[in-house]
Order: C-alpha cells, then structure tokens, then sequence
C-alpha cells in the first residue's frame, strides 16, 4: 500500500490509493470503504499498519481535524476519542473539509519533491492562509470561478480544473491580514502540539487574562488587538458575549471544544504566549500518544465510565 503523506487529509489519501491500487477496492470490505466513517478510518489505519485503537487514533490526530478538540486534559477521561473506536459507522465529523483549499507555496515545493500535488488536511478547515508558506489559500478557479471540491470538480492531483486552467503564478498571494496569519499559525499549533494541558490551568490563564484585558481597556469597543491580542477584528465587547454565549451553548464542556481556538486567538497573541499563560508544570502535561490505545466502554452497557485498553 502507498504511503500516507505529511498533513495529507483523509479524503486525499484515499483518493490517491483508488488511483494507484484499484484492484483494492474492486472486492472485499474495502469495496465500500467510506473514509468519514469510523470503520473505513478502522481499515486504513490497518492496512498502513497503524493496527487496533492506537492506529486509529493516530490516524484521526495526525490526518484529521479531530486533534484540535483535545488540547485538554479531563482527569477522568483516559481515551483520546472516548468511546469511537468500539463504534461502527459513526461519521466523523472533524474528518471532513468544507472545500479544497491549494497553497502556491505547496504546489512548487509538491512538484518538486514529488512530481504531484495533494491535499494537506491543515489546509482544509476554512482558513485563508498557509501557515508555512505565509501564502493565501486558493479555493476557486480564477477562470470558472468554481471551488475546488473534490466530489463536484473531479479535480486531478496533478491536472488542471475542468475548464482546464491551472492555478496561476500571476496572482498576490500575499493578500491577508495579519489577524488571518496569527489565526493560521494558531490553527497549526493546536494540530501539531502532542501533550494535553490539565483544564484548570488553561481555565485560569483565560480567566486572568480577561481580567488584564478588562484593566487595560479604557472602552468595550478597544479592539483585542490592541489589548495583546492576536485578532484585529474583535472588541472587547464581542469577547465578553462570544464567551458567555459559548459558555452557556457548552457549559462545562467550553474548554474542551473548539471555540477554545478562537478564545485564545482573541486573548493571545500566540500559542507560545497562551503555553506561557497557562504556565503548567512539564511534569503535568499529558503526551496524547499514550492515550491512543484506550477507549471508552458502552456507558449503556456498563452503566458508568469504563475505559479498555487495545
């Protein structure tokens, strides 16, 4: 089986293997293999020898936006994606993009390690800017105007659009904002950090920094920005009610969802700068690999929170 690539999303790794390996999908359970589903990431994660609960977790944090969710740590919760893996044709939501989004920046550098392009999971979540190459993402052709979806366009790895134009080397890719580049470097933090943090301490670097940005601010309507944050298109103002409207959406569960992304991009300037916030103890952070082997029981069956090991 071919490899999967750094970053390549789910979606692009399949479509890549029908098109190297056909016979693979001609018979057998990979015949109706579904990529979004818990067991078709169950039978990838197998066939690149990624076996069990932990394959299938490490599949899910390194090739799938489900990682950004679990940046914290509950004391409770001994799984990395609680009781999914036990689960049968359960969709994954975060496994999932809206629409293809191509970086100028990865393109050249994918031709020339490569000899084609794919599809990088960090790129598909809705952002506007390649974090490593500090280049806008394209999500239209600049001749049809269609967006680049892979089931409506039939897009090739390495062919133009349909209307057979390519992505053109006479276009600024440097059109973004600054808040849009600080929330792409945030985004690719979040995937790429490899501990969970105990929810106290997050919990209170947000309270405290609220509280500074509350000092500081001489008005509601003073920008984030200008309050050490890395937004420059939210007051404090819209802070105060986007957080109190999660809070009440989310309850306890706020800080372990993902509009805990967008709390530290409007009260930080920088993932380095929450980690320092947060200030937790080296020995206290939790390496989620070694959550990759558990998963939790059927609360149905068992009646409380039971956690197996595979």
């Amino acid at each position: 089986m071919i490899r999967i690539l750094e970053d390549e999303a789910i979606d692009c790794f399949v479509s890549r293997l029908r098109l190297v390996s056909p016979e693979l999908f001609r018979t057998g359970p990979w015949s109706g293999l579904n990529e979004r589903h818990t067991d078709g990431l169950k039978l990838i994660s197998a066939g690149l020898g990624w076996r069990g609960c932990y394959g299938f977790n490490r599949l899910l944090h390194m090739h799938t936006n489900h990682s950004v969710g679990w940046l914290l740590h509950q004391p409770t919760d001994f799984s990395f994606s609680g009781d999914l893996y036990h689960r049968s044709s359960v969709i994954i939501k975060d496994a999932e993009f809206w629409s293809t989004a191509l970086c100028y920046g990865c393109i050249l550098e994918d031709i020339n390690m490569l000899g084609f392009i794919y599809w990088r999971r960090s790129h598909q979540w809705g952002g506007t800017v390649c974090a490593r190459h500090e280049m806008k993402l394209v999500k239209q052709c600049f001749t049809c105007g269609q967006n680049f979806y892979f089931e409506s366009l039939k897009l090739g790895h390495w062919q133009p659009c349909v209307c057979n134009e390519w992505i053109s080397k006479d276009v600024n890719y440097l059109d973004f904002s600054l808040s849009d580049l600080s929330y792409a470097r945030l985004r690719n933090e979040f995937s790429k950090f490899n501990f969970q943090i105990p929810i106290h301490y997050v919990s209170r670097a947000l309270d405290e920094r609220l509280k500074f940005m509350r000092a500081k601010s001489r008005y509601w309507s003073d920008h984030v920005a200008d309050l050490g944050a890395g937004s420059d298109s939210c007051s404090l103002h819209s802070l105060l009610i986007g957080m109190s409207e999660w809070w009440e959406t989310t309850g306890s569960e706020l800080l372990n969802s993902v509009p805990l992304i967008y709390l530290v991009h409007m009260m930080f300037k920088s993932f380095d700068d929450f980690l320092k916030a947060v200030n937790c103890p080296l020995d206290e952070l939790v390496s989620i690999s070694t959550k990759w082997s558990n998963y939790l029981g059927d609360v149905e069956v068992f009646g409380d929170a039971v956690f197996f090991t595979d």
